[in-house]
């Protein structure tokens, strides 16, 4: 999709309101380029305290065309905030396997999946 290889860029720490942190949540947006095109990883994070460790809440890919919310985590699912991401992930079942195990289920957004 964007073609290898892949390069992290740099984060946009300018842009509040994409990358962020307030010690018990956090949001990054991680900027990537491949040979044939751009894109970003959106991360979604939190913790009870800030003596706990990172949760990852929700990851969206975005390209110039298209957003997925490629993971959830399970715990978050019943919140509000969350319960509209359905309608994003891609409906295209041979595009989207899945994996999971009893405390995270992931959606590899990939035709050649296993």
């Amino acid at each position: 999709m964007l073609g290898e290889p892949i390069v992290v860029k740099n984060l946009d720490l300018g842009n509040t309101e994409k990358t962020w942190c307030d010690g018990l949540n956090a949001r990054l947006a991680i900027p990537l380029k491949g040979s044939l095109t751009k894109a970003t990883l959106h991360s979604w994070a939190s913790r009870a305290s800030v003596k706990d460790h990172w949760a990852v809440d929700r990851l969206d890919f975005e390209t110039s065309n298209k957003n997925w919310t490629f993971y959830i985590n399970p715990k978050k699912r019943g919140l509000q905030e969350l319960s509209s991401l359905s309608s994003e992930i891609p409906s295209d079942t041979d595009s989207v396997a899945e994996k999971g195990t009893s405390d995270q289920q992931f959606l590899y957004l990939n035709s050649t999946a296993k």
